[in-house]
């Protein structure tokens, strides 16, 4: 394979959630699953909130922006679940490429210019449903406690084939 480096952003995600709130549920796959009290099956993600919408460049804009460039999507590359008897705490490492040049990572900052307008995305965790989680909806509006930490990396193509696994 070849030595060339290719661009990601990793995600850093440490969630709480309180046993009050959510129940971790079996759900098949990588991702862990909760039910919320009112029995809406969630997992954990991230979210690229719009920070600076217009009339003309509104909600529909900016996540069509995201799922054009970068396919509204942030692989799950680890995760892990500890608990105690009043939390569950969600450790999750996302990645998503990074090969357009208009787009830049500033901190928790999403930055991404056109000839026609800058469109600026603040970097969030989320809990969505199971069937719609993609980095530019957050459709429950869910905030959560925790921690999040985004940056870019180099990787080698091999690497970057083995997060896609």
């Amino acid at each position: 394979m070849s030595d060339d480096l290719y661009e990601v952003i990793y995600f850093d995600q440490h969630l709480i959630l309180k046993k009050s709130l959510y129940e971790q549920v079996p759900h098949s796959g990588l991702n862990v699953a909760f039910s919320s009290k009112e029995g809406v099956i969630l997992r954990p993600h991230i979210y690229f909130r719009p920070i600076n919408m217009t009339d003309t460049f509104n909600e529909y804009k900016f996540s069509e922006l995201i799922f054009e460039c970068y396919e509204g999507m942030a692989n799950v590359v680890s995760q892990l679940v500890e608990e105690n008897d009043e939390e569950v705490h969600v450790i999750t490492r996302y990645f998503m490429r990074h090969d357009d040049e208009n787009g830049r990572l500033l901190g928790d900052k999403f930055i991404y210019k056109t000839e026609y307008y800058t469109f600026e995305y603040q970097i969030e965790n989320s809990l969505v449903p199971i069937k719609s989680a993609c980095t530019p909806l957050n459709p429950l509006g869910l905030s959560c406690e925790g921690t999040l930490e985004c940056w870019v990396a180099e990787i080698t193509l091999d690497k970057y084939f083995s997060l896609l696994r």
